[in-house]
């Protein structure tokens, strides 16, 4: 909260933040693809009590929110992005204008 200030705000920290945005976003993407599925298969032929309690336990992790979420979090990266962009052109408009009045 700006606590009644302005904030300065440029739009080189906008796409900075952006980025690291996404890069978390590709942080978490294995994990919601595939994940569960690939580990399933490596207990495959093991035969001991811990791999059926194991193969139970990926199995009920099957329905995680991961997708949800990774579904949410690139929505959000694709609006905030397109907002950036905008801001990116307004920004380039008023220098312009400034520029030309001086």
């Amino acid at each position: 909260m700006s606590n009644g200030r302005i904030q300065k705000i440029t739009v080189d920290e906008l796409k900075a933040e952006l980025e690291r945005f996404n890069s978390a976003i590709n942080s978490f993407r294995p994990y919601t693809k595939g994940f569960i599925k690939n580990l399933s298969s490596r207990f495959k032929g093991f035969n001991s009590d811990f791999i059926d309690e194991m193969e139970n336990l990926l199995e009920n992790m099957k329905d995680s929110k991961a997708p949800k979420l990774l579904k949410k979090a690139e929505k959000l990266y694709s609006s905030t992005k397109t907002s950036v962009e905008l801001f990116e052109k307004v920004e380039k408009g008023i220098r312009e204008r400034i520029n030309l009045s001086e």
